[in-house]
């Protein structure tokens, strides 16, 4: 059979549309390539150049310490004003943002405003709640610094200089929206200044010069601020810490310091009595020596009289064989004996708060505070006190050297055991121990003080704690108990 004329155009068409269609998919693989290879140069570049088998184990390394890295620095913020969409940014965003400058100057001297070359700058960052590394740098000729790279957080800067024991400190807070901030840290030389209390006649002051007990003198002391504060307000060396005060005064008297100061702005020296102002002075800013006029008139306005009365809690009677001691400010203290009617008083006494403490023989000892002078006259009851003695009777007939006798005070006899201790007033280790000074109250005696604080009170009581002893002072003067130890226990 003879083929048909049409066959050979029909083969000639097919061919042509199969090269068409290869072509076409061709010019598509091609542009997809390049398209990816655009949008994502790391991969094209690992297309292009595959890296050798034996880097593939440093090419996982250095990703890991990358990845390592960006976990020390977690919640910073992305970039400012970048946005990030698609898979091809993944790698972007899992970078932290670390683009903060913090820039600065130093200042020192007398007045805090010389700039201070090749000091050292350390920035930290210990609030954060993942470790941040501290960076550091050096101020210039202009006692400046710039800190770059730093990650979103509160940073805290600080600069020394250790040959003179001098410290300076600013924070700083870098986020996204403030990438770059600039502070001044003030690191004031030392600037000494010698400081005297005198007369009217110029000169120094002492205790008959003021009308002071020789045992008010430590009182007597200067205080300084940037400005001069009323006379009578307070001022304590808490609110201006930056300053060192050294008493050069001669013995027995308190009139001359050597003021070394360290705050930038320093303008008053005041003189003060206890922590009230009686009199202030001016500081220029090249004073090397300053003087306070002070008399009597100044001192008088800040004492008053402070009077104790004592007795006893049972019936009121005037406990008269004690004494009772006044602490005031500066360690200063006087200690009294009571009089026949239980007194005890300090006519000049400093205004103020004022401790006390009340000992008295047969008495439970107690502290109070009084103020004055809105407290002027007090009255305390004294407990008569209570007291346990006892032994302790090892099993193993070693003695009792070793043990350590402990009681507590019980509030709640459902409690466990734990909180203040009282040891023993006296021990010799014959065997014998006392506890005095006791208020009425419920006790627990341990020989062992370790082997019962799982206990409670009630155990004690109810023979649970081997040991140990329940003791009720509530309504017996003295108790005498024997405690027995077990060996194991020992």
């Amino acid at each position: 059979m003879n083929p048909s004329p049409s066959t050979p155009k029909r083969k000639t068409w097919l061919l042509a549309a199969l090269v068409a269609v290869v072509g076409t998919l061709a010019c598509a693989w091609l542009w997809l390539g390049v398209d990816s290879a655009q949008k994502s140069p790391d991969l094209a570049g690992s297309m292009a150049i595959p890296a050798p088998t034996e880097d593939v184990g440093h090419t996982l390394q250095a990703s890991s310490t990358s990845e390592s890295a960006a976990s020390d620095e977690i919640a910073a913020p992305a970039e400012a004003g970048r946005t990030h969409a698609g898979p091809s940014s993944s790698a972007s965003s899992s970078k932290p943002w670390a683009e903060g400058v913090i820039r600065g100057r130093v200042l020192g001297g007398p007045g805090a405003s010389e700039p201070m070359p090749a000091i050292g700058v350390r920035a930290t960052s210990p609030r954060s709640v993942v470790p941040i590394p501290e960076r550091r740098a050096m101020t210039d000729a202009l006692g400046r610094f710039e800190l770059r790279g730093l990650v979103a957080a509160e940073w805290e800067l600080a600069s020394f200089l250790p040959p003179l024991d001098l410290r300076g400190t600013a924070t700083a807070r870098i986020d996204e929206a403030n990438p770059s901030t600039e502070v001044e840290i003030l690191l004031p030389f030392p600037r000494r200044v010698d400081v005297v209390i005198v007369d009217a006649h110029g000169r120094p002051v002492h205790a008959e010069t003021l009308g002071l007990d020789p045992a008010f003198l430590p009182l007597l002391g200067i205080g300084l601020d940037n400005a001069c504060r009323p006379i009578g307000s307070t001022l304590s060396p808490a609110d201006v810490p930056r300053h060192r005060c050294l008493d050069r005064s001669a013995k027995g008297e308190r009139n001359t310091w050597d003021l070394v100061i360290q705050s930038a702005g320093a303008g008053c020296v005041h003189a003060l009595f206890a922590d009230r102002v009686i009199a202030a002075r001016p500081l220029g800013t090249t004073d090397q020596r300053v003087e306070i006029v002070l008399d009597a008139t100044q001192i008088a306005p800040n004492m008053g009289s402070c009077a104790v009365q004592v007795v006893a809690a049972a019936d009121g009677t005037p406990v008269t064989d004690g004494s009772v001691r006044f602490l005031m400010a500066a360690g200063v203290n006087v200690s009294l004996a009571l009089d026949k009617e239980g007194r005890a008083s300090v006519p000049r006494c400093p205004l103020g708060t004022i401790d006390l403490r009340i000992v008295a023989p047969g008495f439970v000892s107690r502290g109070a505070s009084v103020s004055l002078p809105a407290e002027a006259s007090s009255r305390y009851e004294l407990v008569r006190a209570r007291r346990v003695s006892g032994r302790i009777v090892p099993e193993s007939g070693h003695g009792a050297r070793g043990f350590q006798p402990t009681a507590w005070r019980i509030v709640d006899p459902t409690a466990r055991l734990v909180g203040a201790r009282l040891q023993a007033t006296r021990y010799d280790e014959t065997e014998r121990f006392v506890f005095d000074d006791l208020e009425p109250a419920i006790y627990v005696i341990a020989a062992v003080p370790e082997s019962v604080v799982t206990f409670t009170a009630d155990d004690v009581r109810a023979g649970k704690a081997v040991g140990a002893a329940y003791v009720d002072l509530r309504h017996a003067d003295v108790v005498d108990v024997s405690l027995t130890v077990p060996t194991w226990l020992r």
